[in-house]
């Protein structure tokens, strides 16, 4: 039987262009005929290795069907370690406890501090204005173009407009002065000396660190 027939173009999936320069038509190759092609590559190599030397591996084909054996039992050893893996990951992802508990079991807290801490800040959802921290209005539109579009001619880069206290809407924006901000929501502040705190001496810091760290910040 004659395994080798000419065929249209994508009428196989297994198939071989031939050489443009002759024609353009394809060439089926049944799958026996590509294992045989791939075992003789295979075994060309085993004996340019000299692996079929009975001192070396009784693992290495010998013949055509061992390779076929052979090759067959890797597939279903991936295959197999292929299903453990997902397996194993199916029931580590199954056996998380998904059951999430709402904030401060459900409470409704109207105090205006955070949930985590207890402190003042404007990112709670019962944050309500008060008397020394009223609700900013929107900014101005000076204010925001100011901050904006030529912040960003200056090469300083855009930034948000300041929340400011409200009051006469007939005065410059500048001349209101900004929201004080809550303690927790203060950002890149410059520290002081009192926030980084007075110098240690050396002896101080082996009773407060511990002679093992010191050794080995010196190291």
């Amino acid at each position: 039987m004659n395994h080798h027939t000419s065929a249209r173009p994508g009428a196989f999936s297994n198939t071989h262009t031939s050489d443009p320069s002759h024609s353009n038509s394809r060439t089926w190759v049944s799958p026996r005929i590509r294992e045989k092609d791939e075992w003789k590559r295979i075994n060309d190599g085993i004996h340019a290795m000299n692996l079929n030397h009975p001192d070396h591996s009784p693992f290495v084909p010998k013949s055509f069907e061992e390779y076929l054996q052979h090759k067959a039992e890797f597939l279903n050893d991936r295959k197999r370690e292929m299903q453990a893996k997902w397996q194993e990951r199916y029931f580590a992802a199954t056996a998380i406890d998904k059951r999430v508990a709402p904030a401060l079991d459900g409470k409704s807290v109207n105090d205006g501090r955070s949930a985590v801490l207890a402190m003042e800040t404007v990112w709670c959802p019962w944050d309500e204005p008060t008397e020394n921290h009223p609700q900013a209005p929107w900014p101005h539109k000076e204010e925001m173009r100011e901050e904006g579009d030529e912040r960003h001619t200056s090469q300083f880069g855009r930034f948000l407009a300041l929340p400011r206290n409200p009051g006469n809407e007939t005065v410059t924006y500048k001349q209101r002065s900004p929201v004080k901000q809550h303690y927790m929501d203060r950002v890149w502040e410059i520290p002081n000396p009192e926030d980084i705190g007075e110098w240690v001496e050396e002896e101080e810091m082996e009773g407060l660190l511990g002679e093992s760290l010191l050794r080995e910040l010196d190291r």
